[in-house]
């Protein structure tokens, strides 16, 4: 009796297992099942039941928040999921936007109750710091300098309440980092296969008709989500020589659907944060990272590659015909510049006009550059803006035409901060995710839309830079 109660409580106390190779998905699913996956069912199944439904899903989601850094991290990431189920799926009520401003002051409230302790107070002094300065600095440059000074002023806030409260929880003690981000890489793989269905159906290209959403809102939405999963995939197969079948299929499945949503942004940004860590890791001699990429000469992986050309050559017409349109989207334009220079072009071109215009502090944060196009959405009670939602064409522009190169250098300071933190993990997928970000905000201003998928591109770079800590509270 007394063995049995030793083993029982050796075991309960027993750490987890390391996630070795052909073990990324049981990585997912033991650290999903650890955190619990029933509130997620449980909140996904209120969303599907009509507007209560979805307004009880919300103020689930607000309350769950206030539990606990961990439990606010899963609380925005579910929030950012429910917000952008594909339309044929189920609509979104009104008011919704109201609610998820309500969830992000929750998280932050559950950040600050948890206090500031972290794993590593040194580096979250850091970067909490960063957001304080780059925040500050754009609540007085929106109040000063806006034309639109209560859209940039809550722009402002709502950006600097979802990092502080982001970057503190990852960096609290409550918080296990391992086994968080096996939980929202199982939320993220189950996206990918519960999109698979949808390949071969009309839903799965409900927006456009010939760029692939998935279960998301929009093409573009779904593309740049499967261009954060792939880089998580693909850095840590090659880190833990994961090459099992299933790691393989589970790669190639997301590869495909990136494709298909013809999201070129997505695309350049998951093979350009590829090259960008190489580039990394070789100029800073980043060693752990280096050798990850000796596993590409891996016999699994050059076998993928020859299949990946002899399926291209065996349907040449039809990959061709898909080269085609997802570079001209569809438009009469017969080169790739022609076809940026229509999509994206004359949005930077604007952009910069302003820029040069106000080179200094910029136009304001979060606006539009033409005022008139402006639309702001704002809630019944107080008339507060709640929305309002610009189309920039590339986030570095869109960053010095709204505040200027002041804030452009405050702005390139907090990266750098973020980088070091993340290089220090040694992990390829996390500095694989963070040029990832980054670069899909090079056709889309995302980064700065904390009501969009600006969320969860925070919610997985905060990750990335707290990998450091949980690498540093495993080895004591």
């Amino acid at each position: 009796m007394i063995v049995s109660q030793a083993a029982s409580t050796l075991g309960r106390f027993a750490p987890a297992p390391a996630p070795g190779a052909r073990e990324i998905l049981r990585w997912a699913k033991y650290h999903a099942l650890r955190s619990g996956i029933w509130f997620p069912v449980l909140v996904l199944a209120l969303r599907f039941a009509g507007a209560p439904g979805a307004y009880a899903a919300f103020s689930l989601l607000i309350l769950y928040a206030l539990r606990g850094p961990s439990q606010a991290i899963k609380a925005l990431f579910l929030s950012w999921l429910l917000s952008h189920l594909s339309p044929g799926l189920v609509e979104t009520p009104a008011g919704v936007e109201v609610l998820r401003i309500l969830c992000l002051m929750a998280a932050l409230t559950s950040a600050v109750l948890a206090s500031f302790k972290s794993q590593n107070a040194l580096l979250m002094g850091r970067t909490v710091s960063g957001f304080v300065l780059f925040g500050g600095f754009c609540l007085v440059h929106s109040a000063v300098v806006s034309y639109a000074p209560d859209v940039s002023v809550l722009k402002a806030v709502s950006f600097l309440v979802m990092t502080m409260a982001l970057s503190i929880c990852w960096f609290s003690r409550r918080v296990n980092v391992e086994r968080l981000q096996g939980w929202i890489f199982f939320w993220l793989a189950a996206i990918a296969l519960a999109s698979a269905p949808l390949l071969m159906m009309p839903m799965g290209y409900l927006t456009n008709g010939h760029g692939f959403q998935g279960i998301l809102n929009q093409p573009q939405v779904f593309g740049m989500t499967m261009a954060l999963t792939g880089a998580w995939i693909g850095g840590r197969m090659l880190r833990l020589r994961a090459f099992s079948s299933i790691d393989i299929a589970l790669a190639a499945l997301v590869i495909l659907m990136l494709f298909l949503s013809e999201s070129r942004g997505a695309m350049l940004a998951a093979a350009g944060g590829l090259a960008l860590s190489y580039l990394l890791a070789r100029s800073l001699s980043l060693r752990t990272i280096r050798s990850a990429f000796k596993n590409l000469r891996h016999k699994r992986v050059f076998v993928l590659i020859v299949c990946s050309l002899f399926t291209g050559a065996l349907f040449f017409d039809k990959v061709s015909a898909m080269v085609e349109r997802t570079i001209s989207k569809r438009s009469d334009n017969q080169t790739i510049s022609s076809a940026f220079d229509a999509s994206r072009g004359a949005l930077i071109s604007r952009s910069m006009q302003n820029f040069y215009a106000n080179p200094v502090l910029g136009i304001g944060f979060g606006v539009a550059s033409n005022p008139a196009d402006l639309k702001v959405k704002r809630e019944p009670v107080f008339g507060l803006p709640v929305a309002a939602s610009v189309e920039k064409g590339n986030m570095y522009s869109a960053i010095l035409e709204e505040i200027g190169f002041a804030g452009f250098l405050l702005f390139s300071g907090l990266l750098l901060v973020l980088l070091n933190s993340i290089c220090r993990s040694g992990q390829l997928e996390m500095v694989w995710l963070f040029f990832a970000a980054l670069l899909v905000n090079l056709g889309e201003a995302v980064l700065f839309s904390p009501n969009g998928i600006g969320l969860l591109v925070w919610i997985i770079l905060l990750m990335a830079t707290s990998a450091r800590s949980a690498k540093r509270a495993a080895a004591t």
